[in-house]
């Protein structure tokens, strides 16, 4: 892409999202929730891996601070980097980079406090002491919930789809390795939490959905057309 080009919304973007649109279309049609919860509780009767030293303390709290400390890095590399070696096309680039790394989960994460969603370990059928409830019919009686909706450990990994934008301008041949890394993260990050009971694979979907939407538009409005580069 050139200073002078509009950004073009990549052409496996609209797939993906079509295709995590179906995926939540059949994950509430077949149950697959339920189907994947049963597999992973109903053998023992409980979360085996809820307290897990793999999926506790690796995937999802060394998982999540070592996607902060790489955001940090770019912080770091962004203010002491030779500024003499770019253009203000790049440095702004580079600016709507870090603004938007922090958007999708902070979206992800007013919606978890806004609706009220419990997480599968709260659930009568899994060891809780609450119904299951549809998003926007939880019962005031049972208030308050978890909060667990959408996957917000998930969405710490598909924030990164800001990273795939910002290829698909500056480099355009990484753009879908950079994909296909921040999709296996995400959803690695997504089925840890699903082995511990801590949410459903369509919070992970969710949350994808949020973050890869968020950042779209993000790199639509700041990259709509020639923005006054030189």
């Amino acid at each position: 892409m050139t200073t002078d080009t509009p950004f073009k919304i990549p052409a496996e973007s609209y797939w993906l999202v079509l295709v995590a649109g179906c995926a939540l279309f059949l994950i509430y049609y077949f149950a697959i929730d339920f189907v994947v919860a049963n597999w992973i509780y109903a053998p023992s009767g409980s979360w085996l891996y809820q307290d897990s030293w793999v999926t506790n303390t690796l995937m999802h709290r060394f998982g999540k601070y070592a996607l902060i400390l790489l955001y940090l890095l770019f912080v770091l590399k962004f203010f002491v980097r030779d500024k003499s070696k770019e253009n203000a096309f790049q440095r702004y680039g580079k600016i709507v980079l870090l603004l938007s790394l922090v958007v999708g989960t902070f979206l992800v994460s007013v919606l978890k406090h806004v609706l009220e969603v419990d997480c599968p370990w709260d659930l009568e059928q899994y060891g809780g002491n609450k119904p299951f409830f549809q998003v926007f019919h939880y019962a005031k009686a049972y208030l308050p919930s978890s909060h667990c909706f959408p996957s917000g450990h998930a969405s710490t990994a598909f924030t990164w789809f800001s990273l795939y934008f910002y290829c698909s301008i500056y480099y355009p041949k990484k753009r879908l390795y950079v994909l296909a890394a921040v999709l296996f993260l995400g959803f690695g990050f997504g089925f840890g939490q699903q082995l511990r009971g801590a949410h459903f694979i369509s919070h992970d979907f969710w949350s994808l959905l949020v973050c890869f939407l968020c950042n779209a538009i993000i790199y639509k409005v700041a990259f709509y057309k020639k923005s006054g580069f030189k």
